[in-house]
């Protein structure tokens, strides 16, 4: 679809979880950027600070959620978080 903008959510260390496709290249936006109602911009800044908590900057290998129930609720989460971005952001945005 011409005109599509493509936006990949996904948490990383050290970075905000936003990912806006630009001429071939992924550049790191903050979430508010874009224009979310800032109730949802501030509930995914707390997904990603959930994330970022797991960061052990001492010895990186041993990051990461304590068990594999709290890593899948927060990807429930972040799945939910997404799809509510798409729905604000509409047609013109693939998410």
């Amino acid at each position: 679809m011409p005109g599509t903008r493509d936006l990949t959510v996904m948490a990383e260390y050290e970075c905000h979880s936003f990912w806006v496709a630009d001429g071939g290249t992924r550049d790191n936006v903050e979430p508010a950027s874009l224009g979310l109602p800032q109730d949802l911009a501030s509930e995914i800044d707390s997904w990603e600070e959930t994330y970022e908590a797991t960061y052990v900057p001492e010895d990186p290998a041993a990051s990461g959620f304590p068990n594999q129930d709290a890593e899948r609720a927060f990807n429930v989460q972040g799945r939910k978080l997404a799809a509510r971005t798409a729905g604000v952001l509409g047609h013109g945005w693939t998410v």
